[in-house]
């Protein structure tokens, strides 16, 4: 009976103490490494990276990016953010860059990602040559860059490119050879 209770006893301090047993510290890069590992896992086959860290109290806010379809003409886009260690795995409700392949649905337009970029260079063309060029070109991949408030999509397919010029505000500016 002196047995039992001990091991109740002992059970007991268990539960009761090790929630205030210190904790091994978490560095930065820990932490970010471990959010990045469970992007990895939740969005498998997905471009996944970390876009910053920020010290938050005794843990870190990170913010990440998560993109399927990256080489796709209608990638999407979302931002996770976490609380690690606090809230360990449990990221806040995403916000949704792009989805659905449209961008710019009402009121101003600030194309500030390369994937709203992507989708504006085929969606925003009223002529018809990009799309003509897309479906002359279905593996087509995009290539983006950005100067001076003005985004060059190269579409890249199998035996040609297009370049596809679309300013910041998402005014199409045209496309070339």
């Amino acid at each position: 009976m002196r047995e039992l209770f001990a091991l109740f006893l002992f059970i007991f301090l268990i539960f009761v103490l090790v929630p205030f047993l210190p904790q091994g510290k978490v560095d930065e890069k820990d932490a970010a490494s471990f959010v990045y590992e469970d992007l990895k896992q939740r969005y498998p086959g997905a471009s996944v990276s970390i876009i910053s860290v920020s010290k938050d109290g005794e843990g870190y806010s990170i913010k990440a990016k998560v993109v399927r379809g990256a080489e796709s003409p209608c990638p999407e886009r979302m931002h996770l953010f976490y609380n690690y260690p606090e809230e360990r795995f449990i990221p806040r409700p995403p916000e949704i860059i792009t989805s659905g392949c449209r961008v710019c649905d009402a009121g101003l337009c600030t194309l500030a990602f390369p994937e709203e970029a992507i989708i504006a260079s085929h969606q925003f063309d009223k002529s018809g040559r990009v799309a003509s060029f897309l479906e002359r070109n279905p593996t087509a991949k995009p290539l983006v860059f950005e100067k001076d408030g003005l985004w060059e999509v190269r579409w890249k397919g199998a035996n040609e490119t297009l370049k596809v010029f679309v300013w910041r505000n998402g005014t199409f500016k045209g496309a070339s050879r």
